[in-house]
């Protein structure tokens, strides 16, 4: 009984977590949602803007309050440079006119709910 040793223990959380590189640059970040959600839920809420950064954690301004989050909990968030223009009602002329198959019959896409 007195050979008997005890195991050499080992490092636990020696594991990192991923830290995305361009999270150190981001002004916006979404946050991780940390608890049991419903189906269908998303599971990152945001994005929340970035007011003050350390080693481990990040100042957001989270629905107008300064809250202190983790970093493992960070995702940074990229946002288009430019907007896009979307023109919803503009019928082009393309689609005005009949297309013809090859039996010779005219057909014309249908276009749902416009009014006439």
């Amino acid at each position: 009984m007195q050979r008997i040793r005890l195991a050499p223990a080992t490092k636990h959380s020696t594991n990192k977590v991923f830290v995305h590189p361009k999270l150190l640059q981001s002004l916006h970040v979404f946050v991780r949602v940390d608890r049991v959600q419903r189906p269908l839920q998303k599971p990152y809420s945001g994005p929340h803007q970035v007011l003050k950064r350390t080693d481990k954690f990040f100042e957001l301004g989270i629905n107008g309050k300064q809250r202190t989050v983790n970093m493992d909990r960070l995702k940074p968030a990229f946002f288009c440079k430019e907007p896009r223009d979307i023109h919803l009602g503009v019928i082009p002329d393309a689609l005005e006119k009949a297309l013809v198959t090859r039996s010779g019959r005219a057909s014309r896409p249908v276009i749902r709910f416009q009014a006439q």
